[in-house]
């Protein structure tokens, strides 16, 4: 993704510091944009483009959410959670409502 921001330049070592500084993919794409910036290499530009794509995924996902069932299992809630939370820089607090009847086993 990173030689589509930056062509003609190898941008396997952009790739290893933002991930070594943010964690992981999720990490680099949920970083703000100024923490990105400061990575060597990456700059204001990709930084944008970085936050572009997420914002992207991000309304992907609601999309295809939103045509169906969202939360059957223990799992997908833990999933939904981490999706959602995880690299986010800031504290949030939410309030899910759930109905217990599931086709797995029940929530503990």
């Amino acid at each position: 993704m990173l030689f589509r921001f930056i062509p003609r330049q190898d941008t396997k070592p952009i790739a290893k510091a933002l991930i070594a500084r943010f964690g992981s993919l999720a990490g680099v794409l949920a970083a703000e944009p100024a923490r990105i910036a400061e990575v060597s290499g990456a700059g204001p530009a990709v930084a944008q483009d970085l936050k572009i794509t997420h914002a992207l995924m991000l309304r992907a996902q609601k999309g295809e959410l939103a045509k169906r069932t969202v939360i059957t299992s223990w799992t997908q809630l833990v999933n939904y959670c981490r999706n959602a939370l995880a690299h986010d820089p800031r504290e949030q607090f939410r309030v899910l409502f759930l109905d217990g009847k599931t086709n797995s086993s029940p929530m503990r």
